[in-house]
């Protein structure tokens, strides 16, 4: 029983690495869409794990592939799931680079690329307003339980502050980073 899952979970991820362009942004809401028909997180859960990977280091797709995996079926369900979303990205670019090499200034390649992009532009669309939805916007009966009204002011104000410092103060963003996650700690246990 337990191979029918990692093998599952390999699938799943290899699906989603073979067809998903854009990088990890563009991944999230076909990630969330498998996820949620096999009822492996539940929606609160999947909202966690996309904040734990954004503060990662690393490629948020692939922290996302190793916690579902790692969550379903331990440190094996993790390996296989990060390996299910890497490998077809690996052999596409390795075939690719070989065929781009040889065949680049070719009117088709040119004419694919141009294609490419808008889509993999609303991609990357949708993966912000998930991540804008779920930050800003009340995204469940958790944030309602805790927020009297629709909008996170409290997020809302730390985004503006630290997009001020960034821009007018040169506040390097790694620290914001860490203020943010004692900030969000803070609200998130005493507010």
């Amino acid at each position: 029983m337990i191979e029918m899952l990692l093998l599952e979970l390999f699938l799943v991820f290899f699906r989603i690495g073979l067809v998903s362009f854009g990088g990890g942004y563009a991944m999230i809401p076909v990630i969330e869409m498998e996820i949620s028909e096999r009822g492996w997180l539940s929606a609160q859960e999947f909202y966690n794990l996309i904040a734990v990977s954004e503060v990662t280091p690393g490629s948020v797709s692939i922290n996302t592939a190793t916690f579902v995996g790692y969550r379903v079926s331990g440190f094996t369900g993790g390996l296989v799931a990060t390996l299910g979303l890497v490998l077809p990205s690996l052999i596409i670019v390795l075939i690719a680079s070989v065929l781009f090499f040889r065949y680049r200034d070719a009117h088709l390649i040119r004419s694919a690329f141009s294609w490419v992009k808008p889509v993999v532009s609303g991609l990357i669309f949708v993966a912000g307003a998930f991540v804008a939805k779920t930050c800003l916007l009340n995204a469940g009966a958790f944030i309602a339980a805790h927020y009297s009204s629709l909008f996170n002011y409290r997020g809302i104000v730390l985004f503006a502050a630290s997009d001020y410092s960034i821009r007018r103060f040169k506040v390097p963003v790694l620290p914001l980073i860490g203020l943010s996650c004692f900030a969000g700690s803070i609200v998130f246990y005493h507010g």
